[in-house]
């Protein structure tokens, strides 16, 4: 069952069973395997105030076509439905979500109701501490893996399956709006968080806040106790942007993680960068102690004098960018002393809260007939350019790629090859060509050939694309820039390996391009001869839009006739000291455009521009990190 059929039958189901019942079914689809003992004890801790949802719920769910019996008294909910049903828990009750695990460990593991079943039961073990702790569920694996070995090969089966489902409820787990649910902002005292640790911002010579009895240092030595100051002495002091770790003493909090702020000297003297370090520093120590729940004072500002608008945005955007490639630390508390900046952070982590988007993807087979969709969702952030005007960026996942094509690929280049795997870490990319509307309210004017607002800005050079680049970092404080080529064709590929994201040809209804001419089996199609507004055709896994045809999409790296010595790292391929540089090839092109042929739109293809060649078939998409 696929994604979209699993949507529909639950709507189905909703119409039928009631709005109730699919509440229970989100509860009772995080065990992998269920049994009538299990789904009562869910009903009795998650529903029992409810009157809608009674004894007789128990076994009309079990009978109902959510469920299919695969043993006796043993029933599972279809993979495909227990995804889509995941997913609803996450975004509806995420806070119930260990509470669930936890019933699901102490039920199986102190009433082992599957105790002929070890396989099983072990999988189940492990299905539980995966949503509970990820961290040790993945150090289980090699040890469950052991016990495999000494059970019926009926049970081995049963625990290699549910491993392999294991991987996705992680993907789940960490798709979801993980960071939405990991932050949370407070008014109170830090000393009071029960928490793993709390960060103490301190100075280099850690001074326990002298006589300033109303700063944050100065509170958490006088409730930690002397010890704290005898071990601080240990420590050889803390350069700025640096941590380090003592224990709690007298706190709720088991550690204390010192950090060093910069003082605020006007901002010419590298303040906002040194002031993100010391959250990095901070998170990184956490994550390396195993740490779970940290909560941080406003670093910088009141005695250092760091204005509270930018501080907040530092923080905030550090924290955020550190909980979307780490899964580890839970919970992330900003412990705050006044409404003032109670606002400003609560304001900023409205802005920069990653959102997350549902879709389509279609493929289709040579002949360009639809041969199947799959739902997927992408989390992506918004940017502000002013005058309400906004720029959608699209999460990437780090991953590793085959990059190139392969000799037998239709349409092949020797420029294509040699394939080489490439590691590329994660980054944001816009969810379009960056359209018209965006260049006029950036830049102040609008040089495109073929006019509308939602129409991907064209006409423009590499040089013209950097300053856009420019500017726009200088307004948000990240550092923006055109893609690597191999950053574009991990992102246009989005984990297919055919020749276009969408399959095996390409039409007029996945793209705009030359339609004039065929790539496969595919009839001819539409030659539009101009640009279409942005989003107009399918996007690829990633949610992407455009990645083929349409316009050109610079890319920051100098033009190569080939892949021979080509960067395994994601980074972008410059050119050595010694390297001659033709004139006429100098900058990457990549995607193809509304009058390339179906071969020049490949995910493969590549081609070149000079730095101040401006066309009006050639525009460009976007990126930043996720630690800028």
């Amino acid at each position: 069952m696929s994604d979209v059929i699993a949507e529909r039958r639950l709507k189905q189901f909703q119409q039928k069973f009631g709005k109730s019942m699919v509440e229970f079914a989100t509860h009772a689809a995080l065990p992998v395997v269920l049994n009538s003992e299990l789904v009562h004890l869910l009903r009795l801790n998650f529903f029992y105030s409810d009157i809608s949802i009674g004894y007789l719920t128990e076994s009309e769910f079990l009978l109902s076509p959510f469920c299919r019996e695969i043993g006796e008294d043993l029933y599972e909910i279809e993979p495909a439905m227990r995804t889509v049903l995941l997913q609803k828990l996450y975004q509806q009750h995420p806070k119930q979500i260990k509470e669930i695990a936890a019933l699901l460990w102490q039920y199986t593991k102190r009433y082992t109701p599957w105790r002929t079943r070890e396989g099983l039961q072990n999988a189940q073990l492990l299905t539980a501490l995966n949503f509970l702790d990820a961290q040790k569920a993945s150090e289980w694996f090699q040890e469950v893996e052991a016990l495999e070995k000494a059970v019926s090969q009926e049970d081995r089966e049963w625990f290699v399956a549910m491993k392999k489902q294991v991987s996705v409820d992680m993907s789940i787990q960490t798709s979801s709006q993980p960071v939405k649910y990991r932050m949370e902002i407070v008014i109170g005292d830090i000393t009071e968080q029960n928490v793993d640790a709390i960060v103490n911002a301190t100075d280099t010579y850690f001074s326990g806040g002298g006589s300033d009895s109303g700063s944050v240092d100065y509170a958490i030595h006088r409730t930690a106790g002397y010890e704290l100051m005898e071990e601080c002495k240990q420590l050889d002091g803390c350069a700025i942007g640096e941590a380090k770790m003592t224990k709690g003493y007298n706190l709720p909090a088991r550690f204390v993680i010192h950090t060093v702020g910069p003082v605020w000297y006007g901002g010419d003297s590298d303040e906002a960068e040194k002031l993100a370090q010391s959250y990095r520093s901070c998170l990184k120590l956490a994550e390396q102690h195993n740490i779970k729940t940290i909560a941080f004072p406003a670093i910088s500002i009141g005695t250092f004098g760091f204005p509270i608008k930018l501080a907040s945005k530092i923080a905030v955007r550090e924290v955020s960018r550190f909980l979307m490639k780490n899964t580890s630390i839970e919970k992330v508390i900003f412990v705050l002393f006044g409404e003032k900046a109670y606002d400003y952070y609560h304001a900023e982590l409205e802005s920069l809260q990653f959102k997350t988007v549902q879709f389509e993807t279609v493929t289709v087979n040579e002949r360009g007939e639809e041969i199947k969709r799959n739902s997927h969702q992408a989390q992506y952030i918004t940017e502000e350019l002013g005058n309400g005007m906004t720029l959608d960026m699209v999460y990437i996942p780090r991953g590793t790629f085959l990059m190139g094509s392969p000799t037998t690929e239709t349409g092949y280049f020797d420029k294509e090859s040699p394939q080489h795997q490439v590691t590329i870490s994660s980054f944001f990319i816009g969810k379009y060509p960056v359209t018209q509307a965006q260049w006029q309210t950036l830049m102040g004017n609008n040089p495109s050939n073929f006019r509308g607002e939602n129409r991907p800005v064209e006409n423009v050079s590499w040089q013209d694309a950097i300053a856009f680049c420019n500017k726009l970092s200088k307004i948000t404080g990240k550092i923006y820039r055109l893609p690597s080529e191999a950053e574009w064709e991990y992102a246009c590929r989005a984990g297919t390996t055919t020749p276009f994201y969408f399959g095996v040809t390409i039409t007029g209804d996945l793209a705009n391009y030359d339609g004039n001419y065929t790539y496969a089996s595919e009839l001819k199609s539409v030659y539009r001869q101009e640009t279409t507004d942005v989003g107009s055709f399918p996007p690829n896994p990633f949610g992407l839009y455009d990645m083929h045809g349409n316009v050109w999409e610079l890319c920051a790296d100098f033009w190569h006739d080939n892949y021979e010595g080509a960067p395994t790292n994601g980074s972008v391929w410059e050119i050595k000291k010694d390297e001659k540089i033709d004139q006429k090839k100098h900058f990457l092109r990549r995607g193809g455009s509304w009058r390339s042929y179906p071969n020049g739109c490949r995910a493969a293809f590549r081609t070149w521009a000079i730095s101040n060649d401006q066309r009006i078939n050639a525009g460009f998409r976007i990126v930043v990190g996720v630690s800028e």
